[in-house]
């Protein structure tokens, strides 16, 4: 097989092919082989212009989409590019009038690159995938993987991240909100970012800036992934933080503060059933709020120095209307009340008061479990609790 650079021009034997000759037979040579040949450069500089050449082809719409994308798995071969070369390949990745399939191509280039210039295209390709934006997009094949590649792109450059305080913060705060859009389940890769940038410190800034910055917006969302994750936090690193818990006061007061704050905007919700009851405001918070925070309280409130941070919140959720958050609420309030005088008597209140047998049945059955809650055993062994009828 031959290639011609012109109809006049000499010969070339394809098994003898170098990059600076493909590079000096182009545009004629643009078969798949030939391109992905330009990835095989025996010198840096031949790598350099063969990377500036192919983003050349990529971005040249008067090609097939075929050779476009051809040259962009040549260039993601390369393994780096000059700088100009990412910037031109990033502004394709990103414009509005690249074709799905080409730009979730771009996407990967850009993540086997591992460059740092590449970092705010990633991240954009991911911002752009989950705010609504470009639902063609999404029904197509290509654009349906593109925000999987951009994770996986980022994923390649945790060294430059982990490495950059800010890149750190930024790439929270959009998984965040990554999260907080996506209506399916989040991947593996997802969760391999997450676990290796994700720290307390930087949840809680992040809560506190999706809550008191109003340049953040209002985004529901991203607020309650930052609130799950500020919960995750403090429960995989529990023992560590209580180990130094005076050093880490101060991050879990600012954290249960600022959890009590994702409470303070309240959602109409419906009407407790009749019944003896404490007195319980006409409002609720986000019913997703108030379940995730009636949970943690229960989950990290089995150590003394946890309880007295989280028994607040917890007194403040068994008022609620929703019998699920009163549920948990009160299951939390039992594992507080070990520590916290005040934890057992809002326990003993709430289930003393509580008016819906649903949730005084499924209290009943908790403490009838083996390791159930010390409080309710000893409320229904004093015949205090009764556990009614279906």
């Amino acid at each position: 097989m031959s290639l011609r650079r012109r109809a006049d021009g000499p010969r070339l034997t394809l098994g003898a092919v170098t990059a600076s000759a493909l590079l000096a037979a182009m545009p004629a040579c643009l078969t798949p082989d030939a391109l992905m040949r330009l990835s095989i450069a025996p010198s840096q500089s031949e790598a350099d212009a063969a990377a500036v050449r192919l983003v050349e082809v990529a971005r040249d719409d008067s090609y097939d989409l075929s050779r476009r994308a051809w040259a962009l798995r040549s260039l993601a071969r390369l393994g780096r590019a000059p700088q100009a070369a990412v910037l031109a390949l990033g502004d394709l990745a990103i414009g509005g009038h690249t074709p799905s399939e080409l730009r979730a191509w771009a996407a990967y280039a850009l993540g086997e690159l591992r460059q740092k210039e590449a970092l705010p295209f990633l991240a954009a390709l991911l911002e752009r995938d989950s705010d609504g934006e470009n639902d063609k997009d999404k029904e197509s094949e290509g654009g349906g993987r593109t925000h999987e590649l951009a994770l996986d792109g980022l994923c390649k450059a945790l060294p430059i991240i982990l490495a950059d305080p800010q890149w750190q913060g930024r790439i929270v705060a959009l998984l965040a909100t990554y999260a907080g859009r996506t209506a399916a389940s989040l991947s593996d890769t997802y969760y391999l970012l997450h676990e290796n940038t994700g720290t307390l410190a930087a949840s809680v800034g992040l809560l506190d800036r999706l809550l008191n910055d109003p340049a953040a917006g209002h985004d529901q969302g991203a607020l309650y992934a930052a609130l799950l994750d500020v919960v995750r936090a403090v429960e995989l690193d529990k023992s560590q933080r209580l180990a130094a818990f005076e050093r880490n006061e101060v991050t879990l007061r600012r954290a249960v503060t600022l959890a009590g704050q994702t409470l303070a905007s309240p959602t109409l919700a419906g009407q407790r059933p009749a019944g003896p009851a404490p007195t319980r405001a006409n409002t609720d918070p986000d019913p997703a709020f108030g379940l995730l925070l009636a949970w943690g309280s229960g989950v990290l409130g089995d150590r003394a120095e946890l309880a007295t941070l989280f028994t607040p919140l917890a007194q403040r959720l068994v008022t609620s209307s929703d019998p699920a958050q009163r549920l948990l609420a009160s299951w939390a309030l039992s594992r507080h009340a070990v520590y916290r005088p005040e934890a057992r008597e809002a326990a003993l209140a709430a289930l003393l008061g509580e008016g819906d047998a649903r949730v005084a049945l499924l209290l009943g059955k908790l403490s009838n479990a083996t390791g159930g809650p010390d409080l309710l055993q000893r409320l229904e062994g004093s015949g205090r609790l009764v556990e009614p009828s279906p």
